[in-house]
C-alpha cells in the first residue's frame, strides 16, 4: 500500500544518514521538473524573486516553468494543466506559489482568494500515489 508522506516522516526516515535522494529505478532518468507560478499584483519585484528562484532550480538541473497567475481559479487551472502534462515525465516535481495572501489562504486580483489546502489537494489528486508528495509550507511558498 502507498501513501503520501509528510516531510516529518520522510525526515525521520532518511535521519542523516543519506547524501543523495532516493529515486525509484524506473524514474531516475525521467525528467525533474519544477513550476513557479506567481501573482503580479501589488507585489512589486515579484517577477524579478521568481526569476531568481528560476535560476537557483535551473543550477540543480530542474526543467523550469515559470507563468503568472492573477485570479484564483486561474491558479487551479494552471497548476491542473501543468500537472496532467508533467507527471507522466517525470521524477520530481517542485511547485512553488507566490502571491500575498493571509492565514493560508492566497489572494488574487478582484478579491478571488484560494486556500493553500486547495492547491495542495488539487496537486496531490494529480500526482500518482507511488510518488510521495512533500510539502513544506511558508508565506511565500508550496513545494511538493
Amino acid at each position: 500500500m502507498c501513501y503520501q508522506l509528510p516531510v516529518e516522516a520522510l525526515e525521520k526516515l532518511s535521519a542523516g544518514t543519506f547524501d543523495q535522494s532516493i529515486v525509484a529505478r524506473d524514474l531516475w532518468k525521467k525528467s525533474k521538473y519544477a513550476i513557479i507560478l506567481y501573482n503580479p499584483a501589488e507585489r512589486k519585484g515579484a517577477k524579478e524573486e521568481a526569476d531568481m528562484l528560476m535560476e537557483g532550480l535551473k543550477h540543480v538541473d530542474f526543467d523550469v516553468i515559470v507563468d503568472t497567475w492573477t485570479h484564483a481559479a486561474e491558479l487551479l487551472e494552471k497548476i491542473s494543466n501543468l500537472l496532467i502534462l508533467l507527471v507522466n515525465k517525470s521524477s520530481q516535481i517542485f511547485i512553488s506559489v507566490m502571491s500575498h495572501g493571509h492565514d493560508g489562504i492566497l489572494r488574487g486580483v478582484d478579491n478571488s482568494e484560494i486556500s493553500v489546502n486547495a492547491v495542495l489537494e488539487l496537486s496531490a489528486a494529480r500526482i500518482p500515489q507511488h510518488i510521495p508528495v512533500v510539502c513544506k509550507n511558508n508565506i511565500n511558498s508550496i513545494a511538493l
